[in-house]
């Protein structure tokens, strides 16, 4: 979950102890409805991270329910690509809280962004397809997500690269749990992301199908392949017009020499009539992983010039359930995760000479100043390079111009 840029950070809870297990040790995320703290048992010492309602919102009930039902639609179900939850109570105070697995990563949206651009397919494809098959398997239990989006991807670094996990359930729909599930409001549509929402989503989200998530996907897919998003406007109302009336650019007009079959399933999934956009997930996967064994594999690093290796990720993000854009002062230091570790190539030290400091040249072109200075300026042979006989001709010409214009300045006089 990602802090809106205008957003006003709740008081911190740090130092608290939840249910008398769980310390606050630091905040490193939140949103319009929770707050995210890394956390540590007071016993076993365990990391987690912990996520707990926002202060404002503790007396509603529906929010609460939501926290609750985060943490039973995540445990529905077992995929090693979803966040693992550990528990889940309410504190002293009588908040709700959600204890959840401390991942050591970067969101899939920071993940485009240190890329400076497009993600391209080869790239992105093995990143989603542990997503899709978990939310098959989401779908098969009867769980809508309702708020997928780049920034609910969040990708933990392993020993061969990156492990992708579904993070954040509290808008999901669980079949036979509707009760709870109130209609749309202003808040629901803040809570939500306006841009990745289905145009069913903004009619009736109670009443919502799998196919609902496939609208989501392949607006998350279009924008990061090509750097921009199927539908905008500048205001929600604006946002829910165009997704609900405007057809978007093609996809293989955005990106030239897309694959036409993934550029034809991801407009499929955009189609305003749910009948028409893929089967299920699994159909939307079979396709990605068709076109990704066509795709030539990306360059070895090691096959680059040195000045073509750029780092598109940090090198040693710092943990996070959720990153958030960097906190105030006050808040503590910028985690690592959000510093860009892109060092320019460097020679080894040993082979670097320390270079000795040139003499600046003579500021009066006296004679005497010249001497001087080409004396210091010499090759270490013991004669003056052309660069330096140049530069004391100039200094002599300048003295002669300077002395002329001195003696017609006095015939003058």
């Amino acid at each position: 979950m990602i802090v809106p840029r205008d957003a006003v950070l709740a008081p911190t809870r740090v130092g608290e102890v939840i249910d008398g297990r769980w310390r606050l040790v630091a905040r490193i995320g939140g949103g319009g409805m929770g707050e995210v703290y890394r956390a540590e048992h007071v016993s076993l010492g365990r990391v987690v991270a912990i996520k707990v309602l926002r202060p404002e919102l503790a007396s509603s009930a529906m929010y609460a329910r939501r926290v609750l039902r985060e943490g039973q639609a995540a445990t529905l179900v077992s995929h090693p690509n979803i966040v693992r939850i550990e528990d889940l109570g309410i504190d002293e105070k009588g908040m709700p809280y959600l204890v959840q697995e401390f991942l050591d990563g970067i969101d899939l949206a920071t993940f485009a962004q240190y890329r400076r651009g497009p993600v391209p397919a080869r790239d992105l494809i093995p990143l989603l397809l542990p997503i899709l098959d978990a939310l098959g398997v989401l779908h098969d239990a009867g769980v809508v997500h309702r708020d997928l989006k780049p920034e609910n991807v969040f990708l933990v670094r392993d020993g061969s690269g990156w492990s992708p996990r579904l993070l954040d359930f509290g808008l999901a729909v669980i079949a036979g749990h509707l009760d709870d599930q109130p209609r749309i409001t202003a808040s629901d549509v803040t809570l939500g992301s306006p841009a990745y929402m289905s145009p069913e989503q903004f009619r009736d989200p109670r009443h919502l199908t799998a196919s609902s998530d496939l609208w989501s996907l392949g607006v998350m897919l279009y924008e990061l392949l090509c750097g921009v998003l199927p539908f905008q406007g500048q205001s929600v109302g604006a946002v829910a017009i165009a997704v609900t009336h405007e057809i978007p650019i093609p996809l293989h007009r955005r990106v030239p020499g897309i694959s036409p079959s993934l550029a034809a399933s991801i407009m499929a999934c955009l189609d305003k009539d749910p009948a028409r956009r893929p089967a299920s997930v699994r159909s939307l996967m079979a396709v990605l992983s068709a076109v990704h064994s066509t795709l030539p594999p990306p360059i070895a690093e090691e096959d680059l010039a040195p000045t073509e290796r750029r780092s598109a990720i940090p090198v040693s993000p710092g943990p996070a359930i959720s990153p958030a854009p960097p906190p105030p002062p006050d808040h503590g230091p910028r985690p690592a995760a959000y510093v860009i570790d892109d060092p320019m190539p460097t020679m080894p030290l040993g082979l670097v000479r320390p270079a000795r400091p040139s003499p600046a040249p003579p500021t009066t072109a006296t004679p005497k100043a010249t001497e001087e200075f080409l004396r210091t300026r010499r090759a270490p042979g013991g004669a003056a390079t052309r660069g330096q006989w140049a530069l004391a001709l100039l200094l002599g010409l300048s003295m002669l111009v300077m002395l002329g214009l001195l003696a017609a300045w006095r015939r003058g006089a």
